[in-house]
């Protein structure tokens, strides 16, 4: 284990043991008050608009899954009505957010798309469900659907206990987080080989601190892209911080705007 490496586990384990944000389930927001196929429905629209208060103006202004459904099966325009709709809503809270006006074009398409996927009930969708793996895989074929947004889905059905399914390996979802790994392995190259390092990375944090596997798995995805957002990360994995004087930058952020909450 190299020096950078264990602080990187040291800081973790700090974060858990004072209830950072990030090793909490995300706050289900407007989407805690449907059930069933309207629910499952409220959480993709949630995570493809990327802010609350647009996502569920636009959820309730067709009518959710329902008037998606009957759009979809009456064979309409579905994704000029969806663009219609979707027409006067910004996507996204601005910097930070990984989904912005840059796809708002996109995300019709993207609905149809999924609508497609799913089909006319979204509990048995999911219930068909096999692994976290395999909801990601899924996802990752929509159109304008990347790594992060699949895993936000998925991560959100199964807080909100819409599946049972965790983890088993380690998702490189963004950039970011790319970045946080890179800055770990300076001497690893391609994505291939930088996956294989954050499994092992996982397993280390898993079997040497406080962190359950069920945590883990999402906090420390938050932790890798968010911890080399602040210019001292260098200083800090090169023993310069201490744990506790760099932490409390992160315990400080209230705000999750990379995931459009705010």
């Amino acid at each position: 284990m190299n020096d950078k490496e264990l602080k990187f586990i040291k800081l973790a384990n700090y974060l858990f043991k004072n209830n950072w944000i990030h090793f909490n389930k995300l706050d289900p927001g407007w989407t805690d008050n449907y059930k069933g196929d309207e629910k499952i429905f409220a959480i993709v629209i949630r995570t493809l608009i990327c802010n609350d208060k647009n996502s569920k103006h636009f959820f309730d202004e067709i009518n959710g899954f329902k008037g998606v459904l009957n759009h979809y099966t009456l064979k309409t325009e579905l994704e000029e009505w969806l663009q219609d709709k979707l027409s006067k809503y910004s996507l996204g809270t601005g910097k930070g957010s990984h989904r912005d006006n840059r796809h708002k074009l996109s995300t019709p398409r993207t609905i149809r798309e999924y609508m497609d996927l799913s089909g006319p009930n979204q509990l048995q969708f999911v219930n068909n469900i096999q692994s976290f793996h395999d909801l990601m895989t899924k996802l990752k074929t929509l159109y304008c659907v990347g790594p992060l947004t699949a895993f936000d889905i998925s991560k959100r059905l199964l807080e909100a206990e819409l599946m049972n399914h965790l983890p088993q390996e380690f998702y490189l979802t963004g950039t970011g987080e790319v970045n946080g790994i890179k800055s770990l392995y300076p001497e690893i190259r391609g994505k291939k080989y930088l996956q294989k390092m954050g499994n092992q990375l996982m397993h280390k944090i898993i079997e040497k601190t406080d962190i359950p596997a069920d945590i883990a798995y999402f906090g420390i995805e938050d932790l890798l892209c968010i911890y080399q957002k602040d210019r001292r990360y260098k200083e800090f994995l090169e023993c310069k911080i201490s744990v506790e004087h760099y932490s409390s930058y992160l315990l400080n952020k209230k705000c999750i705007i990379e995931r459009g909450i705010c």
